[in-house]
């Protein structure tokens, strides 16, 4: 139990404080000391390795500082006890962030001694309580990485995850040889409506759990990089990661299918995206795979569908970044104009890459993100002040011809809608703060806290304090004292009102309480008020 290291150059102090520990902690057994200027501090604390040092702050010389932080940089779990004269109090507390538990004074006493010594084992008992639950939830995690290994993959092919060296990091955790040329095909279990009504909860999950591990199997047999997962009940999708011609995926996705009906007689459609380079448009070949799926019904089922085959031309619908759009929808009816500029950017980059895109198209695709907006608008608290024809004009819609041409008119627009709703969000947390400070003044002697001022409002406790804070230079606390305070001066002065009366006629169950905040706000007592209106 705690391994102690005690460093001061006074051999009389050091046996003192060991005449201290067989006294009060005869349980701390392991107890070194370091007395010899001429050794090496960091040398002698290697040796060691005590869980913590007691030491006299000018042990270390004219470097404590710097010795102290290098000990808490190399060995975090270090502590410090320190002690020195009142002079070194200034230089004690300017390295109590390096693990310095507690200080102390000369000449020490036991019982400061003892003090310091009880915080100590105070804190690494709870340390060492900490450190165990918290490799105890490591083990757990441990047991659970294939889950997380999983949720890392849904929320890649989803798209959530597109910077490229933070995708090529994860893989390289979770222990994939991912390289380059990415593959996405996505395995549908056909008909599955009809087959479940033959299966029981167990079987229609172990159905598609058995295809999920038929295909791990074969392409780690095949020794080609790729992952599988369950992505719904009756999907399974898969992330390959191997130079392989269009060719050969297309033989390999037949190939599993067969596998598949041979294993667990089970007939499956595979939809197969395109293969890319970069992992950040993983997403992209998956969107691919999903949309060549709902092909199924012209070209059949049973099958597996290339997105080459269904749409050869399609250059831009899987790539373009809905997220990115639902984003600046969100963010231009906030109000943050800032933010919409740097989201076009990044979603007018993407339609540049893809090459290039009609007129028409163009148009569609403001109009779709005005109309968002709009809708969006529209279901504010304040929807019923909006009139979105005014911000956006069809006729100069119409006249979009470019990518650029599309680009200025959103940015333009987008500025006036983001100015309206600021200035509507305004009005409304004005309105918010009449109606809140119109409750508290006629119910100031209930017991009002945030939260039911929250409910009674329909908004936040944060943001009405904000309000409060903004406009009234004071939180909404405060106000309702200061409402509750106003209220007893009037109380005070009528005849024959008792502190207690008027207490509980305020708000406040404890007299003592109100006499102090009452005295606080005022700079009286109730009776020096009284006595003076008088």
């Amino acid at each position: 139990m705690l391994k102690l290291l005690i460093m001061d150059a006074d051999a009389e102090s050091i046996r003192n404080f060991k005449t201290y520990m067989r006294m009060s902690f005869p349980q701390i057994k392991t107890v070194y000391t370091l007395s010899s200027l001429a050794v090496d501090v960091m040398q002698a604390v290697r040796e060691v390795m005590p869980e913590l040092i007691v030491a006299d702050i000018r042990f270390f010389g004219v470097s404590a500082q710097k010795i102290i932080r290098d000990i808490s940089e190399m060995y975090p779990d270090i502590k410090f006890i320190l002690y020195g004269t009142y002079n070194d109090s200034e230089y004690i507390k300017r390295v109590t962030e390096y693990g310095v538990i507690d200080y102390m004074y000369r000449p020490v006493k036991p019982q400061d001694f003892k003090r310091c010594m009880e915080r100590a084992l105070d804190f690494f008992s709870n340390y060492y309580r900490q450190k165990k639950a918290n490799e105890e939830v490591v083990e757990k995690y441990k047991k659970e990485t294939a889950f997380f290994r999983d949720k890392f993959f849904e929320t890649l092919v989803s798209g959530n995850i597109n910077k490229e060296s933070e995708i090529l990091r994860s893989f390289s955790y979770f222990g994939h040889k991912f390289s380059e040329n990415y593959t996405v095909f996505v395995v549908r279990i056909d008909h599955f409506k009809k087959l479940i009504l033959t299966l029981d909860e167990t079987e229609k999950h172990l159905l598609t759990y058995k295809i999920n591990n038929l295909i791990n199997e074969k392409l780690e047999d095949m020794e080609i990089s790729a992952h599988s997962f369950i992505s719904a009940f009756n999907f399974v999708t898969c992330v390959v990661s191997k130079h392989l011609t269009f060719e050969q995926l297309l033989d390999l996705c037949d190939d599993l299918k067969e596998d598949i009906f041979y294993a667990l007689k089970t007939r499956v459609t595979i939809g197969l995206g395109r293969t890319y380079e970069n992992a950040s448009l993983i997403c992209v070949s998956y969107r691919e795979a999903n949309a060549a799926l709902k092909y199924r019904f012209l070209v059949g089922h049973n099958t597996t569908i290339p997105i080459h085959f269904v749409e050869p031309a399609n250059k831009l619908t899987y790539r373009y970044p809905y997220e990115k759009e639902d984003k600046l929808i969100s963010a231009a009816v906030i109000g943050e104009y800032e933010y919409c500029i740097l989201l076009l950017g990044q979603l007018f980059d993407t339609l540049n890459e893809a090459g290039y895109v009609s007129g028409k198209h163009l148009q569609r695709l403001v109009m779709g993100i005005l109309f968002a907006m709009g809708r969006y608008a529209m279901e504010q608290n304040f929807s019923e002040d909006i009139d979105i024809t005014s911000f956006f004009s069809a006729k100069d819609v119409m006249k979009i011809k470019t990518t650029e041409d599309a680009l200025n008119y959103l940015k333009r627009d987008i500025k006036k809608f983001c100015d309206a709703m600021v200035a509507l969000r305004k009005q409304s947390g004005e309105k918010t703060l009449e109606k809140a400070k119109a409750y508290i003044n006629s119910n100031y002697f209930e017991n009002l806290t945030l939260s039911k001022l929250s409910v009674k409002l329909n908004t936040t406790g944060e943001f009405i304090n904000k309000l409060f804070i903004d406009k009234e230079k004071m939180s909404c606390y405060e106000y309702i004292v200061k409402v509750r305070i106003e209220e007893a001066k009037k109380l005070i002065l009528t005849p024959d009102a008792t502190d207690e009366y008027v207490a509980i006629k305020v708000g406040y169950d404890d007299v003592r309480h109100f006499r102090g905040v009452f005295k606080q706000k005022t700079g009286l007592s109730i009776n020096e008020y009284r006595n003076s209106r008088q």
